[in-house]
Formats: C-alpha cells, structure tokens, sequence
C-alpha cells in the first residue's frame, strides 16, 4: 500500500500549525497569511514560533521572526535545520 504524500513538503507547516491551534484545519495553502486562519491570535504565533524551534533545534533569529506571515514561511522555516 502506497503511504507517500504528494503534498508532503505541506505537511509540515500544516501539522505545526494545526497542533497550535489544537485543532484540525482545512487544508491551507502556501499563499494563506497566517493572520487569516480562524483562530490565529498572537498566543498562536508565539506557540508556532517555539513549535518551530523545537522542530529545527535552535532559535530563530531576529530577521526569521519577522518574516514568519504565510504558510510558506513556516514551511520554509521548518526545513532550515542549520545551526546558528
């Protein structure tokens, strides 16, 4: 039985994101500002922020903060595994 997902470099924001919010979402996609996800307030962001370090294994930097508005900025941020 095939188990792969097509779509599996979504999955990752997707399942982050989901677990913030404690809840399953419907399927978002790259482009969706995080601010437009029901639910998502500024106890979201933080909890994102400390999901994606615990993923990553380091703490995000400054100018990465910042640039943590859409899906694909989480996406993109989950893949940064490099040590600071």
């Amino acid at each position: 039985m095939d188990t792969a997902h097509p779509a599996s470099s979504q999955l990752h924001a997707q399942d982050l994101i989901s677990g913030v919010l404690n809840g399953p979402l419907p399927r978002l996609t790259e482009d969706l500002a995080l601010g437009d996800i029901p639910g998502w307030d500024s106890v979201a962001m933080v909890r994102l922020v400390v999901a994606i370090e615990e993923k990553i294994g380091r703490q995000l930097s400054d100018q990465e903060l910042e640039g943590i508005e859409t899906v694909a900025d989480v996406e993109r941020l989950t893949k940064a595994r490099q040590p600071l």
